[in-house]
């Protein structure tokens, strides 16, 4: 009599598993109109990256903060013992190390793009701002006061 309860009830659950998505599946809608695309240009896909790597860059963070603080607490904790220092101590300096790779990681493509001369320039004496278009002053064919 138990072994047909278990199966009765092995049956129920496996029928109900495979059962709930076609049940889900009625619950009907305006099918013809699928929603739009969430990326439809390349400047999405690359605001998509951008996200995705500002996301990356403070879990790095994060984590690197975590590193330092449990270097710290190496140290507190080592209670004078030799190996315990020297385990906190380069606890500390992979933590320095993955912290200035981290800093070089975002300021490098800026310094690349800036001495490549890529991207936008300030408006300095070498690189002034483009002229508009009209008349230029004093030049004679529109200047009203050079007869020519």
């Amino acid at each position: 009599m138990n072994k047909k309860i278990n199966l009765f009830l092995i049956i129920t659950i496996f029928s109900f598993w495979v059962l709930m998505p076609v049940l889900s599946l009625a619950q009907g809608g305006n099918l013809q109109d699928p929603p739009p695309a969430p990326i439809t240009t390349v400047q999405q896909i690359l605001d998509l990256i951008d996200k995705v790597l500002t996301w990356f860059a403070r879990i790095f963070w994060i984590f690197a903060i975590g590193a330092v603080f449990y270097s710290a607490f190496l140290f507190l904790t080592a209670s004078g013992n030799p190996e315990r220092v020297k385990k906190a101590k380069n606890q500390l300096l992979y933590a320095v190390i993955a912290m200035a790779i981290g800093i070089l990681a975002w300021g490098a493509p800026k310094l690349i793009e800036n001495v490549l001369g890529g991207g936008s320039t300030p408006n300095t004496p070498n690189n002034p701002p483009p002229l508009e278009d009209g008349p230029i002053i004093g030049d004679s064919l529109w200047d009203p006061g050079v007869s020519g």
